[in-house]
């Protein structure tokens, strides 16, 4: 097992994660815990990938704290390249395009329960 992925699953049971709903992502992993409002993400790549351009929600706030790593976050729309590092967090709004590359695990809290049907990938 990969070091990026033993942190994962020791963060996992830090939060007693170990039995939320797990799923794969192009270059990673994601935990999504029952209640809708937090997940843990594991992201070794970038993400979304290039093939798919950029993360959007259409009304979702989701925060993001790195708990081990770093990531570079891209915002196409402002120019913006925002280095994160462990300890940091980074909130993404609304309709504002994103994408996230690096190896890191975070810890995302969403500001309404998650709803899948609300995030699109956008060139």
């Amino acid at each position: 097992m990969r070091t990026i992925e033993k942190k994962y699953e020791e963060i996992k049971k830090e939060y007693a994660a170990e039995t939320w709903n797990e799923y794969d992502l192009p270059g990673g992993k994601v935990a999504v815990n029952p209640n809708g409002l937090e997940a843990l993400v594991m992201t070794d790549g970038r993400y979304p990938t290039y093939d798919e351009g950029y993360q959007i929600n259409d009304y979702i706030s989701e925060t993001e704290k790195i708990l081990w790593g770093a990531a570079v976050i891209e915002l196409p729309d402002t120019l913006e390249i925002i280095v994160t590092k462990e300890g940091e967090s980074y909130t993404f709004l609304p309709k504002v395009r994103f994408s996230i590359t690096g190896k890191c695990v975070c810890h995302v809290s969403m500001d309404q329960v998650w709803d899948s049907s609300q995030k699109h990938y956008v060139d």
